[in-house]
């Protein structure tokens, strides 16, 4: 899981210990990857009760790579699991940078709701 968390770090996002990223994929619902030959490039997860709700993380795509398609190959793939399991809603928590990616998907910023979080260990990359 080193090169996912490699990946993610590439892009500016909390460079994740590999063991924990194991554990973290491992209790996703589903994952999505996209390869150049050996070199892992795109991912992504969805955690989901399998009845209700959807919640998308960790996507990202190497940097060169951005705007070729493969983040919407990754989420198109997520969403349709999640149209199969028939979820309700499918929500996900980004940076304002990436919300126009998020909005050509479908996706919507909703004006009166706003992400929150309760921090409850240090450094959880470090489990």
């Amino acid at each position: 899981m080193s090169d996912v968390s490699k990946l993610l770090a590439s892009v500016g996002m909390r460079r994740r210990n590999p063991a924990a990223m194991r554990r973290a994929i491992t209790a996703s619902s589903d994952i999505a990857v996209a390869y150049l030959g050996d070199e892992l490039v795109g991912f992504g997860r969805m955690i989901s009760d399998l009845t209700y709700y959807g919640t998308i993380w960790d996507v990202a795509v190497r940097e060169d790579l951005q705007g070729l398609g493969i983040g919407n190959q990754i989420m198109k793939l997520l969403l349709s699991k999640a149209k199969k399991s028939r979820l309700y809603m499918v929500g996900l928590v980004t940076s304002s940078d990436n919300k126009t990616f998020y909005e050509q998907l479908g996706f919507e910023f909703l004006e009166d709701v706003h992400a929150m979080t309760l921090e409850l260990k240090r450094t959880p990359s470090s489990r």
